[in-house]
């Protein structure tokens, strides 16, 4: 097993992916490894904004909110965590989620993933799919996928 040195916890700013920030903060404590929070602008979400009938100032205001909303729940997340006594950074990233969790894994050297389910079933998880189920079949290092405590 090679040495774990980087450990990626991906987050949406909800409570679980702050449940998997902190057992991957856990983790790297005991490998004295850094852990990079990585929050990914869906694309979709842009998308939606920039393809909008709405006037380019309340595009622009849409926009504003969106950023206003990423900032907020990363520093939320930061803040949690921000006396844990383990290395971290920050990246943000805008695309399609497990894309580019896999992208961020292949070009910054990670050596484990750790995150949240979101536990979605039948339809839900049709329609939508799960970034996690994407992720731990595409990712070049090992994924450690965190149940939602709160579903069935």
């Amino acid at each position: 097993m090679q040495p774990i040195q980087h450990i990626l916890a991906p987050t949406d700013g909800s409570d679980h992916s702050l449940i998997a920030t902190r057992y991957a903060l856990e983790l790297a404590k005991k490998f004295e490894a850094k852990v990079t929070l990585l929050m990914i602008v869906d694309k979709k979400d842009l998308d939606s904004i920039k393809m909008s009938t709405m006037s380019d100032e309340l595009r622009h205001r849409a926009q504003a909110m969106v950023d206003e909303g990423r900032d907020h729940a990363l520093s939320h997340v930061v803040d949690q965590i921000k006396d844990c006594g383990v290395p971290f950074s920050t990246a943000i990233e805008q695309g399609e989620p497990a894309k580019e969790i896999v992208s961020y894994a292949k070009a910054h050297a990670v050596d484990w993933i750790v995150m949240s389910t979101h536990a979605r079933t039948g339809l839900a998880h049709f329609i939508i799919g799960s970034v996690t189920e994407s992720v731990v079949q595409h990712s070049p290092c090992p994924v450690l996928s965190l149940p939602n405590p709160h579903s069935d």
